[in-house]
């Protein structure tokens, strides 16, 4: 478990959690992605949840731009 778990869970799992997901949309917002296979892509599901398929393949249309640090 990445954060452990039980009464000892790491005090900064919830905003590691929160800068993952910031990060992964500040990516995909500047990027055009398209799938590699035009078939029909069904979810998969894992316990409650649904996620996309493991062998899904994506090639990025539009590469992303990265500004100059000042």
């Amino acid at each position: 478990m990445p954060f452990g778990g039980g009464s000892r869970r790491c005090i900064g799992a919830e905003f590691a959690k929160l800068e993952m997901k910031l990060i992964v949309a500040t990516i995909l917002k500047q990027m055009q992605l398209a799938a590699v296979d035009r078939g029909e892509i069904r979810p998969v599901r894992y316990g409650i949840t649904m996620a996309p398929p493991t062998d899904l393949k994506l090639k990025v249309l539009k590469p992303m731009e990265i500004a100059p640090l000042r």
